[in-house]
């Protein structure tokens, strides 16, 4: 039998509203050494973005060889390969290294060398007792170059599309002799998969030019048993099909994600049968909590939440909607007190206005103060679609300056990387 634990989107060095998420991270890791310990896989796989930037500080790395130092003395191999917010070339520098504890890891895939994403899985006695097809995020400069120099963008969606297919259809080749032999395959990939429950367009799922690069789950090897996945914050499987899966991230990155189950994937496999799967949920160590409404809602949201019995602080958002803009009387003080008395931290506060305030009723000073709170409250994505919805062009401008800017943003993201 075939064991592993499938595990993604650590973003180690992430920070909330500058603030370091690293202890977080450390009582994670501390957990998932209890649960290698526990359920002793013969591999744990991670589906990509370890590190939330290309280039961490000094205490992310130090959290990431802290854990991998512990972790290869009790698993009998690691494999790592990277996301779109890892730099191929961080985790590839020490792989040489690693590999002498039998830690794996892929930071970019070599369509002349596709052999060094296939890893055979041992046991403790030496013998395969699986295979992991080990795809990283297959970034532009790993496909092959354009026909032509003036490639327009449906040309470059579908070269994106078919070249993550084609890959696929290298590795199955390379992995056909283990399934003939009856070991259990397995397949990574860190990608935006056709399929995925997330309700409306994200940041995630700005991959490749936005979500029109997404890929269908007929990319991935039929003789694969299980595809583990990264990219997706939010545990799901893709398209029905429960043996491919996203892990998930195991804390919640944003508020956005203050209600989401965090998990890792404990998978079985015995011979070519269909896996056992069984998510072994992560303990939330520091809760993120949102509260919305207008004053008496909050209060009364607040008042009804239990205390935190958590390890950590937790962090409130509070979204207070008033018609002006304006908070009465010592209202943030009360909040602030409420929460603190419930082991809770008030965290961010936006205030939202439910009826527009014309602009010259507003000092320079608070137009200002307004335009700064706007921006810092809100993603480059809501700013560009704010203005976007400004302009009067026709619809057909309008989606080629979406095309240009994601096309952009996809630019800066390999330059980041690449640097």
């Amino acid at each position: 039998m075939f064991c592993l634990l499938h595990t993604a989107d650590w973003h180690i060095g992430q920070r909330l509203h500058e603030n370091t998420r690293d202890e977080e991270h450390s009582l994670f890791f501390n957990w998932l050494l209890e649960q290698i310990q526990t359920h002793q896989p013969h591999a744990l796989v991670v589906a990509g973005d370890v590190f939330d930037t290309a280039y961490p500080a000094n205490s992310a790395y130090k959290l990431y060889y802290n854990f991998l130092s512990q972790a290869h003395q009790i698993c009998p191999h690691i494999i790592i390969v990277a996301g779109n917010h890892d730099s191929p070339f961080t985790l590839n520098a020490p792989s040489q290294l690693l590999s002498s504890f039998n830690i794996s890891v892929v930071g970019n895939f070599n369509s002349q060398q596709p052999q060094n994403t296939i890893i055979p899985v041992k046991n403790h006695q030496g013998n395969v007792v699986g295979v992991v097809g080990a795809m990283p995020y297959i970034r532009m400069s790993d496909l092959p170059a354009p026909t032509s120099s003036n490639e327009d963008y449906a040309a470059r969606i579908e070269r994106i599309k078919t070249g993550i297919e084609q890959y696929y259809t290298q590795m199955a080749a390379l992995l056909q002799p283990y399934h003939e032999q009856g070991i259990p395959v397995v397949c990574t990939g860190h990608l935006f998969a056709a399929g995925d429950s997330i309700e409306a367009p994200s940041a995630e799922h700005d991959i490749y030019i936005g979500n029109e690069g997404k890929v269908g789950s007929h990319v991935f090897p039929d003789i694969a048993q299980y595809i583990a996945l990264g990219h997706i914050h939010k545990p799901q499987m893709v398209a029905q099909n429960a043996n491919i899966r996203y892990s998930g991230s195991p804390i919640p990155l944003d508020f956005t994600e203050h209600a989401d189950p965090k998990q890792v994937v404990l998978v079985k496999i015995e011979g070519q049968n269909p896996p056992s799967i069984t998510p072994l949920l992560v303990p939330t160590n520091r809760p993120l909590l949102r509260f919305k409404g207008n004053e008496t809602q909050i209060q009364q949201g607040i008042s009804q939440a239990p205390a935190n019995q958590s390890s950590l602080t937790a962090w409130a958002e509070v979204i207070l909607e008033t018609p002006h803009g304006l908070v009465s009387g010592n209202l943030l003080e009360e909040i602030k007190q409420d929460l603190k008395n419930k082991n809770i931290e008030l965290f961010a506060l936006k205030i939202i206005r439910m009826q527009p305030i014309a602009e010259n009723d507003l000092t320079p000073d608070e137009t200002e103060n307004q335009t700064s709170s706007y921006l810092n409250e809100r993603s480059h994505h809501d700013i560009f679609n704010l203005q976007l919805s400004r302009l009067t062009g026709s619809e057909e401008d309008k989606t080629q300056l979406t095309q240009t800017y994601l096309e952009l943003l996809n630019w800066m993201e390999e330059e980041e990387a690449g640097k």
